[in-house]
């Protein structure tokens, strides 16, 4: 148990007390309380609780009826966190009602701040509805049935959702979730056994500012013409990751807001012109997708300050990449590139160039010593580097070749060059001339 009141100090660690410390309610200006590891909490406990609390935290407890009375009385909650609790059928949870301030409502099947002891109960019928006023949800490591989402979809005021590390038994689906109108920010995220359908309701939000759906593997994914994220004008952040969903950039015209868009482990067969009309795009990172090609209207998206692109199947970077003038870190490692633009001696801001484990046989342009900022840079196990090594004045951290490349470089090291690695100087030549 933790609670910030300095004058006594000694009761900071409750997984050794027994019994509830009646010294708390002379704290009568206390505001954050973590009974956590308290697990014996008889009858008037809780009603001893100062009614100063805002921050109420619940830990490895089994709740009994008295104590979800008690609890509805402290009428200045706004948060409150429930840990490995343990919560049965049958209980009323009406009174909780009456928590007028409570904005913000935490469920976890797992001890707080780690995975051990998980134990996914499913979510108890008629409990989630009776917070009807709170804003933020965040339930982890729970089993969800369709009565328990339908619970959720009834909770209107939601401007935060987020439902982590979750099963899903096979009634489960989220159309409920259409009616959450005010809801900017939503993460759908599984453990074993994904939901089996991810709902058109979500095209409904179209308040959504941020939306992550991640692990959700063989789930139907509805994402048709009618149907797509493009009616989502408002998102800044769309994260979807291991889902096996096949991705149209098409799907995503129109998000003039989005900023960070990160596409990890799906099927992206190519990144095609439409992804040039997200403008505002600062982060785009889709990694392990299958992509071979990469468009020239990657080339549009000024604003972008970091490309990912690692594990994929792109063969060629186009030259307009040398358009992205605030971009400061692109990695396309582990893919089957054979060239390096020219114009990546354009991007006066990059910070960090990384295309090892390529099969890059192309001469490192001398354009590239005129970036002021690169500090980074690794074009370690391609087939063959041809040229001079750089001679940047910031570069710190730098690869050529690589301990275990079996092919020969006739890239030559330049007598001014200021960052050299040993494996380097075993396999490379001095050049002639600077």
């Amino acid at each position: 148990m933790h609670y910030h009141q300095t004058p006594l100090s000694h009761l900071m660690k409750c997984e050794i007390l027994n019994t509830f410390p009646s010294k708390i309610q002379k704290l009568n200006q206390l505001e954050t309380l973590d009974l956590t590891g308290l697990r014996d909490l008889k009858e008037n406990d809780i009603a001893r609780i100062p009614k100063s609390v805002k921050y109420l935290t619940f830990g490895k407890t089994e709740f009994k009826q008295y104590m979800l009375d008690e609890l509805s009385t402290l009428n200045n909650l706004r948060s409150l966190e429930f840990y490995l609790t343990i919560i049965k059928e049958g209980l009323n949870f009406k009174k909780l009602g009456n928590l007028k301030k409570l904005t913000t409502f935490t469920i976890s099947n797992a001890a707080k701040g780690t995975m051990s002891d998980v134990n996914r109960q499913i979510v108890p019928k008629k409990y989630l509805k009776y917070f009807r006023i709170i804003k933020q949800l965040n339930i982890d490591a729970a089993t969800f049935n369709k009565a328990s989402l339908d619970e959720i979809g009834s909770l209107t005021k939601l401007e935060k959702l987020s439902i982590t590390d979750s099963e899903f038994e096979d009634d489960a689906t989220i159309h409920s979730f259409k009616q959450l109108k005010n809801l900017k920010s939503l993460v759908f995220n599984c453990n074993d056994k994904p939901i089996k359908s991810i709902s058109s309701s979500i095209y409904y939000l179209t308040n959504l500012e941020s939306l992550t759906i991640s692990n959700q593997l063989n789930a139907e994914f509805h994402t048709s013409s009618s149907l797509n994220f493009s009616k989502l004008k408002n998102l800044k952040t769309l994260y979807l990751s291991s889902n096996n969903a096949t991705i149209n950039f098409n799907h995503f015209k129109g998000l003039n807001k989005l900023t960070t868009l990160k596409l990890n482990g799906e099927y992206i067969p190519s990144i095609s012109n439409a992804i040039g009309s997200l403008t505002s795009l600062k982060t785009l990172e889709l990694m392990g997708s299958n992509i071979e090609t990469l468009s020239n209207s990657i080339g549009k998206l000024k604003k972008l300050q970091s490309l990912d692109l690692y594990d994929n199947k792109i063969t060629k970077i186009p030259s307009s990449i040398g358009n992205l003038r605030d971009i400061t870190t692109i990695t396309m490692s582990h893919n089957k590139i054979t060239n390096i633009p020219k114009s990546l001696g354009n991007l006066a801001k990059l910070e960090t160039l990384l295309l090892n484990k390529n099969e890059i046989d192309d001469e490192l342009p001398e354009s590239l010593n005129k970036l002021p900022k690169l500090s980074y840079i690794d074009v370690s196990y391609n087939k063959n580097i041809r040229g001079k090594t750089l001679t940047n004045d910031n570069i710190g951290t730098c690869s050529y070749v690589g301990i275990n490349n079996k092919n020969v470089y006739s890239l030559c090291i330049s007598k001014v060059t200021k960052c050299i690695g040993s494996t380097d100087l075993k396999k490379l030549k001095l050049c002639d001339s600077n």
